[in-house]
């Protein structure tokens, strides 16, 4: 299963598809620049706030494999004190599926394939969602890296009837 992609303008959308779509179509913005909709104008921090899209914004160009773990047990895909960047605070309300795209992709959202984004099955519910992000030896499957240290990005998603918001909208992840 394929967990790496590209950080399309400097960043990444962690969605929900089927919440984000009806979003955009019940505030009519379904057709367009999505990426301006939440930039410039209060929609995106109410996708935010409401556990519909979270950005990651501010990491260098590069590939980034992604890991995704649920429950407070999760697997620990760092070694204590390993990751470069946490960010607490988030929500996450999920119908089933947990998607990841570059931000670019935002801009024409009908660009958006299985070959540019990952996708994740997360069971329905709403979660608080911790962004961890650093360097490791090897990706996910074991194989040495390329270049050297592969950047990746761990969402962690812990169970919670009501999660309360309070993710840093102006956070830069570069490390």
């Amino acid at each position: 299963m394929k967990r790496q992609i590209f950080s399309e303008l400097g960043g990444f959308v962690i969605y929900e598809p089927a919440l984000l779509a009806r979003y955009l179509d019940e505030h009519g913005l379904a057709n367009g620049d999505v990426l301006a909709y939440f930039t410039q104008t209060e929609h995106g921090g109410a996708v935010a706030e409401e556990g519909i899209a979270v950005p990651i914004l501010g990491v260098r160009s590069d590939y980034y494999d992604f890991a995704v773990t649920v429950g407070e047990a999760s697997e620990e895909i760092f070694a204590q004190d390993e990751a470069k960047i946490i960010s607490r605070g988030w929500v996450f309300h999920s119908s089933g599926t947990l998607k990841i795209a570059g931000i670019g992709y935002f801009k024409d959202m009908s660009c958006i394939s299985e070959q540019n984004s990952l996708s994740f099955r997360v069971k329905c519910g709403r979660y608080r969602l911790e962004i961890l992000g650093g360097y490791r030896g090897t990706n996910f499957s074991g194989t040495p890296a390329p270049l050297g240290d592969t950047p990746v990005f761990h969402l962690r998603l812990t169970p919670s009837a009501e999660p309360k918001f309070s993710g840093d909208l102006e956070m830069s992840f570069y490390f």
